[in-house]
């Protein structure tokens, strides 16, 4: 099974003119999932602590994954975030 990692390893960089006007922070593909899992943690359980945002920060891509995969049947961040 691809993970969503997989798929933005796969993907390499990006090339070619851009158009049109660019808005906002231009984040990376690991930002993004970072985001998400923080996002989804927030929805699902009301807040993530400093000690949890700083594992988020410091999480690889593969992690990031399995934790965003993890938070919809998890019955508690410790569980989401599990290792």
């Amino acid at each position: 099974m691809r993970t969503i990692a997989d798929g933005l390893r796969d993907e390499g960089p990006v090339e070619g003119p851009v158009e049109g006007p660019v808005e906002g922070p231009v984040e990376g593909p690991v930002e993004g999932l970072r985001e998400a899992v923080r996002s989804l943690l927030e929805q699902r359980f009301g807040g993530v602590s400093a000690e949890w945002s700083t594992r988020i920060l410091q999480a690889d891509a593969a992690r990031l994954d399995r934790w965003m995969r993890r938070v919809l049947s998890a019955t508690s961040i410790d569980e989401a975030l599990a290792d």
